[in-house]
């Protein structure tokens, strides 16, 4: 890995695999590790991925201020500059989603083929609520079942450790979520669009049509 002055931040970044440019965009506090080795080995057979920690993540530095999304997807943006690549898939998931869509908005000519996972589009219904327990063991709660979190606690403990450093928690943690809580493109992002929905099968009976 390797790290990059983009704007009032050092960003940390990979580049793995060849073949088109994908630039992949973690969601909330997670680094590019948390992509998985799998899943990144998988699709750098086809493409040459960029992975970058968003600010206040990973081993990017801590952000010296207050931040937008649209901020963030400067910092994307930036990166690609930084690293000569004009033009890029964008894959973004959860807060990395809402970054994409910034990058989309302010940036249509670096961007190729804009894929969005579990993300939102913001607006009116966004809200900060209370983080205080987000960083610590409750986490391991809200990814995992119990059956997989008893069979793999102490795994599971390690991994966290190993890739959610100190600095994205607390402060660096709320500053995200703030940003996250004030994206809005429900009335900017017009482009026809394919949609994929995913249900687990026991679930399936109960979606929205």
């Amino acid at each position: 890995m390797t790290q990059i002055t983009i704007g009032d931040i050092d960003l940390n970044y990979q580049i793995q695999g060849s073949g088109e440019p994908l630039l992949m965009i973690m969601g909330l506090s997670f680094s590019l590790l948390d992509w998985g080795k799998k899943f990144t080995e998988l699709l750098a057979k086809n493409y040459q991925l960029i992975l970058f920690d968003n600010r206040d993540a990973g081993l990017t530095s801590p952000s010296p201020r207050l931040y937008s999304i649209v901020d963030m997807a400067d910092d994307a943006a930036g990166l690609l500059d930084a690293l000569h690549i004009p033009k890029a898939h964008v894959f973004g998931v959860s807060m990395g989603g809402a970054i994409a869509q910034q990058f989309a908005l302010k940036y249509p000519d670096k961007l190729d083929k804009l894929i969005l996972g579990c993300t939102m589009a913001g607006g009116n219904c966004s809200q900060l609520g209370d983080i205080s327990g987000v960083m610590s063991g409750n986490l391991l709660d809200l990814l995992f079942t119990p059956t997989f979190i008893q069979n793999h606690r102490q795994e599971l403990t390690e991994f966290l450790a190993e890739t959610i450093p100190l600095h994205s928690r607390d402060a660096a943690l709320q500053r995200q979520l703030q940003a996250f809580a004030s994206h809005d493109t429900c009335d900017t992002l017009s482009d026809r669009t394919l949609w994929f929905y995913l249900y687990p099968p026991q679930d399936s009976s109960h979606r929205k049509r």
